[in-house]
């Protein structure tokens, strides 16, 4: 969920196009009524999720390949994730919880299901439901954040370009790079199909081909020949798709990525193009289903359309909060830890020879 570094795209604009469909479909599943009109089209949630794995294959990639330095790398991502996690979960568990749990307050705060679910979605080690009577009678009883699950899979993405970008390294490496994405995305794609259609929805194999297809197009759109390349890519897979599902598990993150690279690349008005002063996409994302949770329990009567249109503005409020007191300030610490640590580093290295 980085943002670029040209100011002459549109993936600001996309990412906040792909938070505000999630933000629709969950406003349906979590309200009285599921009838959802975008459901079951291309244009639902998992759309939104899809965009933002495609978004974030490209730029983390391309951050990677500017810096190749694996500490600013690492730095650069806790601070863009790490913060506003904690502070939704934070929300969640000692604000949202005590004021709506059917459990009194001492029991809330001494039941497992709390410290689980501090410890476990704070640090990305595995995702936690649950908090102690909360949201018990919803129409999706007691999960407090389902949109957190994707974040372990995006840190694993981070991890593998780390990795293949560590082991590429030099001159004599450096062309390995693509071809070793392409490899994960031929081993994604294949554990993609050998899943349970049930098993499809929630899966780190459906979202890391978003993610490998996003980081491979955008590292071959470079080239001068970028254009040309993108446009083979989607047209090739738009002509796969309505083929068997084992060419669709191939074709569609790769048709969908080139898509919107395309579209991050359209020249438009400055008032909706470039790069926008406040990123509420990730606020909306991981504050929206917490917040409609809420509003349903405190008025069940609403259906999906008056969900969204009060969970929105809702939820952009909170979105703004949390950019300019959380994501901001963090973010502006970029590079400062990686300078502290590394002349540490390199003195112990000396002493070790």
């Amino acid at each position: 969920m980085a943002r670029g570094e040209e100011v002459d795209n549109n993936f600001d604009l996309l990412r906040h196009v792909a938070a505000t469909l999630v933000l629709w479909f969950h406003a349906f599943s979590l309200s009285a009524s599921r009838n959802d009109p975008l459901a079951g089209t291309p244009f639902d949630g998992a759309l939104g999720v899809n965009i933002f794995f495609a978004i974030s294959g490209f730029l983390i990639t391309e951050s990677w390949i500017r810096r190749s330095n694996a500490l600013a790398f690492a730095e650069a991502r806790v601070l863009r994730i790490m913060p506003a996690l904690l502070a939704s979960v934070g929300l969640c568990a000692f604000v949202i919880g005590p004021a709506l749990s059917r459990a009194s307050l001492t029991e809330y705060l001494f039941d497992w299901h709390l410290r689980w679910f501090v410890l476990g979605n704070a640090s990305l080690l595995w995702m936690e439901e649950e908090l102690p009577q909360l949201f018990i009678t919803n129409p999706h009883p007691a999960i407090v954040n389902g949109s957190l699950w994707t974040l372990p899979k995006e840190a694993t993405m981070y991890g593998l370009v780390l990795g293949i970008g560590l082991l590429c390294r030099g001159k004599a490496l450096s062309r390995a790079f693509i071809p070793l994405l392409c490899v994960a995305f031929a081993i994604a794609s294949w554990r993609f199909i050998q899943l349970e259609q049930s098993e499809h929805a929630l899966s780190l194999a459906r979202v890391s081909r978003y993610f490998i297809a996003g980081a491979i197009i955008g590292s071959l759109s470079n080239s001068a020949r970028g254009p040309a390349i993108v446009a083979v890519f989607l047209l090739a897979s738009l002509v796969a798709a309505p083929l068997p599902t084992a060419i669709q598990a191939i074709a569609i993150p790769i048709a969908l990525a080139s898509a919107v690279l395309a579209c991050a690349r359209i020249r438009l008005p400055m008032v909706v193009g470039g790069r926008w002063p406040v990123d509420l996409s990730y606020g909306l994302y991981i504050y929206g289903y917490p917040l409609q949770q809420v509003l349903f329990q405190c008025w069940p009567q609403l259906d999906g359309y008056r969900m969204f249109a009060i969970s929105l503005p809702l939820t952009g409020l909170v979105a703004i909060a949390s950019w300019h007191f959380v994501e901001k300030p963090a973010l502006a610490k970029k590079g400062q830890f990686a300078a502290w640590l590394r002349p540490r580093v390199a003195v112990r290295s000396i002493h070790a020879d």
